[in-house]
């Protein structure tokens, strides 16, 4: 019986603290701090921490904290914060859960065939959205209107053919800040979907990561993360989204050979 009580109790503690961050009461300058009086390791320390919360609050209860969000996007912005695939994440699940309440808005359109998707906070209006393609890299621009950026900076979908993607994954950069692309379902078996977070807006460009010295036997290493979606999940219909899909975290691998 004690040791039934001390597993209860430790069990008990352990989800205790696993919620305490994101259920401590206060703004998310007062539990994390001023996001512009930060070192740089700090910061990077603190966005980590951040997006962990956002995706713990949504996974556990269904909480959408957009506070959190906006701080998070702050505090990447303010100090060139690299961008990892859990803060990626983090932004993606509160951005698509504020599509259905209008908060969330989307760009759409087309370049060279490849489908270009951007959701951002309706608190402005993004323009000259645009895409290139040469080579191994890829170029997105776009800018908001009278240079007022998205409260939650942008979410940016991509769908491109399986022989156009570079089998080593991608890094981004923009104005000198960088971070990860995440790779998910494409639209279709012979698509994939490439995933990024941009804090602010101007020119983004995707660049194919160098490959590995010491390359593994896995030739798929495209994965999914947190989307339990595909960008066929994402088509639009006349005048709005179709369908967009909440966010438990998976894995699935592509096979860039077919």
């Amino acid at each position: 019986m004690k040791k039934i009580i001390s597993v209860v109790c430790a069990l008990a503690v352990a989800a205790t603290l696993s919620v305490t961050a994101f259920a401590a009461s206060g703004t998310p300058s007062e539990i994390y701090g001023d996001p512009s009086a930060t070192t740089s390791e700090g910061a990077s320390n603190t966005a980590q921490s951040v997006a962990e919360d956002i995706i713990e609050a949504y996974t556990s209860g269904k909480q959408l904290d957009v506070a959190r969000a906006a701080y998070l996007n702050d505090l990447i912005v303010e100090n060139n914060v690299y961008v990892t695939p859990t803060i990626t994440e983090a932004m993606r699940t509160v951005m698509f859960g504020k599509i259905s309440d209008g908060s969330v808005v989307p760009s759409c359109n087309k370049q060279d065939g490849h489908d270009l998707n951007v959701f951002y906070a309706n608190n402005t209006s993004l323009a000259n959205v645009n895409m290139s393609i040469s080579g191994s890299t890829i170029t997105v621009n776009a800018s908001y209107e009278n240079n007022v950026q998205s409260d939650l900076g942008a979410i940016v979908l991509i769908s491109m053919p399986k022989n156009q993607v570079s089998s080593t994954g991608y890094t981004w950069s923009c104005d000198g800040q960088t971070g990860d692309v995440v790779f998910f379902a494409g639209k279709d078996e012979n698509s994939v979907g490439l995933m990024f977070y941009a804090p602010h807006f101007s020119t983004y460009t995707l660049t194919a990561k160098p490959a590995t010295s010491n390359p593994t036997t896995d030739n798929n290493p495209i994965k999914a993360t947190g989307a339990d979606m595909s960008l066929s999940m994402l088509a639009l219909a006349v005048g709005g989204i179709a369908v967009i899909g909440g966010a438990a975290v998976a894995t699935k691998k592509f096979n860039l050979g077919k």
